[in-house]
């Protein structure tokens, strides 16, 4: 009786002897509060750390948002191995990040900083695009052997 529950989580039966958990209930429990102390202590140094992001933020002139960006990097797949694969909610969740992201920035922005900037950004975006748009038909053209008006589709990227 005292084996079933623990052979289930993978435990012997000398382990929660010695642990003094002859109810699988009170193992069970205190798996659970062990898993849930180190879920609060993993909160509490990621809240740690969107302090000091926030303080970092004001003083490089960085939006904080990105640097919360640049936390989750570093402690997801890629960094210390925090896995989360719900490919849908991360998705929707990065959408909204950019676009809040991006209204921070702007809501943020002073309008001394922006009028130097009119200029380069039009020509970037009128301009840039153009040759963007020339330069991957002219490729596309070549490489994939097209006619000009589906090369010029790709380089539009429809």
């Amino acid at each position: 009786m005292g084996t079933a529950p623990s052979s289930k989580l993978g435990f012997t039966e000398g382990v929660v002897r010695r642990k003094g958990y002859a109810d699988g209930r009170t193992f069970r429990a205190a798996v659970i509060s062990e898993h849930l102390t180190l879920v609060l202590l993993a909160g509490s140094v990621i809240l740690l750390l969107a302090v000091v992001a926030v303080r970092a933020a004001v003083r490089t002139g960085l939006p904080s948002l990105l640097i919360y960006l640049g936390i989750g990097l570093a402690i997801g797949d890629a960094g210390l191995g925090i896995r989360f694969s719900d490919a849908e909610l991360t998705q929707s969740l990065g959408l909204i990040a950019l676009a809040v992201i991006l209204a921070e920035g702007g809501l943020t922005a002073r309008w001394d900083t922006i009028r130097p900037a009119l200029g380069p950004a039009a020509l970037l975006a009128t301009v840039g695009v153009l040759v963007s748009v020339v330069v991957t038909a002219v490729i596309a053209h070549w490489v994939l052997a097209t006619d000009w008006r589906t090369a010029l589709l790709l380089g539009c990227g429809w």
